[in-house]
């Protein structure tokens, strides 16, 4: 007798952030806002994360039958950085997986009593045809429309890959590549620096920008398209900055 043990393995990056670097507009009206939300998870990354995983549930889920169709936790194994994007990018990827509907039914002839919140007063008594009469209309999932809370592994404290400031951090990495290549990066820049400041004033920043800064200025920009926020920049000038960015790293 042959036993298999198949398995799909998925890598993902988290969904679009807000920027890291919202120093890039300090002093404008709406950077306490931003500041608030560095390195968050916007809507859209949500919406990015479930539409891949509703790809993944048409596949593997309905053509291929590979999965079952309700969420199993012996079948589905997830697991993140033990960081806020990335935990809700794989609950919205999850989410797109294993939709409304899919989640635990509570079992047949479940006394009254047992579904009551673990807290007791009077009152209870009075919510309990409400309460009743809501897993009736739910068709008895045991949450509303059948959601369920899936099951993300995060243990992180042997795996450098997953944590949230790796050694050697980026930020060493080039700090360490800016000091010992400043003259040719310098260089380089000089050749985009008039196409650079003219793509940083339609952001309207109140500083300039160099090869130490450019970094973050790309972070904003690309972030910011994710938002709906392009600045009037065109994908010419973008790649223009990111090519700036990248030099920091590659020389």
């Amino acid at each position: 007798m042959i036993s298999l043990n198949i398995q799909n393995i998925y890598t993902m990056r988290h969904g679009a952030r807000y920027s890291l670097n919202s120093q890039v507009i300090q002093g404008k009206a709406e950077y306490e806002f931003y500041k608030k939300r560095e390195g968050q998870l916007t809507s859209v990354g949500m919406l990015q994360h479930y539409n891949f995983g509703n790809l993944v549930r048409q596949e593997y889920v309905v053509q291929k039958r590979f999965l079952p169709n309700n969420y199993d936790i012996d079948s589905t194994y997830a697991f993140s950085s033990n960081v806020n994007r990335t935990l809700q990018s794989l609950q919205s990827f999850l989410y797109g997986l294993y939709p409304l509907r899919t989640g635990i039914a509570l079992p047949q002839n479940l006394a009254d009593n047992l579904k009551e919140a673990p807290y007791h007063q009077n009152q209870q008594q009075q919510h309990a045809q409400q309460v009743n009469d809501f897993l009736i209309n739910n068709e008895r999932f045991a949450l509303p429309e059948g959601y369920y809370p899936y099951v993300i592994q995060q243990y992180t404290d042997n795996l450098n890959i997953l944590k949230f400031k790796c050694k050697p951090s980026k930020s060493k990495l080039k700090e360490q590549n800016l000091k010992e290549n400043i003259v040719m990066l310098e260089e380089f820049y000089k050749k985009y620096e008039t196409q650079v400041n003219q793509v940083a004033a339609k952001i309207g920043i109140n500083y300039t920008l160099d090869v130490k800064n450019m970094s973050a200025f790309v972070d904003w920009v690309t972030t910011s398209r994710f938002l709906g926020i392009d600045y009037n920049i065109t994908i010419q000038d973008n790649c223009l900055i990111v090519t700036n960015d990248v030099q920091t790293y590659t020389v």
